[in-house]
């Protein structure tokens, strides 16, 4: 059997208490808040390119920029990512002679947004899109209004298909 004296376990539980206090401070300095980094105009634009509004909200006016914002302060890679993904963009419309993405044409937009999708599997722009465009998908359709829109009325189970001997509609 090990002795552990107890000033070496005072010892022990005071660096441990002391790593976990400098870690979550160290980490804590190192994530910024996002809205100081970035063009938020150029982020809703681009959140509205992937879902626009039409005869339902957008995806900005049914708060995912907001989650995405909010992930990406507790998170310092997810940061990272949004920021320059968002200065590409903004490069992206300037090449096309254009201030910011979000001044755009809504066709310019989308072209913008395909060279993303288009563009080399594990590029930077790549990444961005396709992250950013799994969690506006995600964000919008797990809000109540969304889901209320398009009259989904919820899983079929346990009740199963009740018209599952009709002929279909």
């Amino acid at each position: 059997m090990i002795k552990i004296s107890r000033r070496f376990f005072s010892k022990l539980v005071a660096f441990t208490g002391l790593s976990t206090i400098f870690g979550s401070l160290l980490a804590w300095a190192q994530i910024q808040p996002i809205k100081d980094s970035i063009d938020i105009t150029a982020l809703e634009a681009y959140v509205d390119t992937l879902i626009p509004p039409d005869e339902t909200p957008g995806a900005v006016a049914l708060g995912v920029v907001d989650r995405i914002l909010k992930k990406s302060e507790t998170e310092a890679a997810y940061q990272a990512m949004i920021v320059s993904g968002c200065q590409w963009l903004n490069r992206q419309a300037r090449k096309e002679g254009f201030e910011g993405f979000s001044k755009l044409s809504e066709e310019n937009k989308e072209k913008i947004v395909r060279i993303a999708e288009m563009s080399l599997p594990g590029s930077p722009e790549n990444s961005f899109f396709l992250k950013t465009r799994s969690d506006s998908f995600v964000y919008y359709y797990s809000n109540p209004k969304a889901l209320a829109l398009l009259s989904y009325s919820g899983p079929p189970q346990p009740l199963g298909f009740l018209d599952h001997g009709l002929p279909p509609k």
